[in-house]
């Protein structure tokens, strides 16, 4: 009996021994101002941080930065978090706030994820990708109150971006700039004192789908000149201080949209009398070409 209580005791201290070498090789590194991340692994805020200049650069693939719950709070300069030439980093559950721009994803970073981020009060774009960020996914964020766009894709391709609520924005809710390949989906851009959403020279082939594009002090969705062979279809564009939906681009399918109330037209295509867009199926009143709805190009 001593016998097998003494290999009993033995065996619990080897076990207990190697789940806490465990739980020390799995441990996550703390993040104070100023760190770059530079090596693979799991790293967390232990407390608020008050940064000036970038506060957390990214240089290494394979990361994830928990911020646990807590606030990095910037001076109004430089980045709040850096993710620079990467692949497969996650950023997750807490705060960037005053800094220049909140988020940046940049030079080729690929494979990132960022979800149950608040992004606020920053002096420039809330969550930006540039320099071919391609592959990326911005779920579930609230990306409010930033000086310029809430979101912004700038020669960044294949990107989901969903589930967002990119409101009261000093510019655009979203805006895309030779950007292809995206889909934008169940997203809310209104009370932005630019446009919902906008979508300039090159931004091609994007889906904008089932997104909430209301009360915004410029148009609704605007595919402006050059923004070609674009799905938006399912989305809701009421009470915009302009047009629901605004159209220069050609190529378009722009159905079964619900646009009213809208301070100019809830529609509009200005290629027309060319019917170089597809429209169908949509629920609005008004349109710039007199019209209304079951007659001529925009149906």
């Amino acid at each position: 009996m001593r016998i097998q209580t003494s290999l009993i005791s033995v065996l619990f201290v080897c076990v207990l021994s190697v789940v806490l070498c465990s739980e020390r090789a799995f441990a996550a590194t703390p993040v104070n101002c100023g760190d770059t991340l530079s090596s693979p692994g799991e790293y967390i805020l232990t407390g608020n941080l008050n940064c000036a200049g970038n506060a957390v650069n990214i240089t290494s693939s394979d990361v994830h930065f928990s911020l646990n719950g807590f606030t990095i709070d910037g001076d109004g300069t430089g980045t709040g978090i850096n993710v620079d030439g990467t692949s497969g980093v996650h950023v997750n559950g807490g705060t960037v706030t005053d800094f220049f721009h909140g988020i940046s994803l940049d030079d080729d970073a690929t494979r990132t994820r960022i979800n149950g981020m608040i992004v606020t009060q920053n002096v420039g774009v809330g969550i930006r990708l540039s320099g071919s960020s391609n592959n990326n996914q911005i779920t579930g964020n609230s990306i409010t109150d930033n000086g310029e766009q809430g979101i912004f894709l700038n020669n960044s391709h294949n990107n989901r971006i969903n589930g967002n609520s990119s409101t009261s924005n000093n510019a655009e809710g979203i805006q895309l700039d030779s950007s292809t390949g995206n889909k934008i989906s169940s997203n809310n851009f209104s009370d932005n004192e630019d446009e919902g959403m906008e979508l300039n020279d090159g931004a091609d082939r994007n889906l904008i789908l089932g997104n909430i594009v209301n009360d915004n002090d410029n148009e609704g969705i605007d595919l402006n000149s050059g923004a070609d062979n674009n799905l938006v279809q399912g989305n809701i564009t009421n009470d915009n201080s302009d047009n629901g939906i605004e159209v220069g681009g050609t190529g378009n399918r722009i159905k079964g949209n619900t646009s009213l109330g809208n301070d100019a037209d809830d529609m509009a295509d200005f290629n027309l009398p060319s019917c170089v867009n597809s429209w169908r199926s949509n629920n609005f009143l008004t349109d710039n070409e007199g019209d209304g709805p079951g007659a001529g190009c925009i149906q």
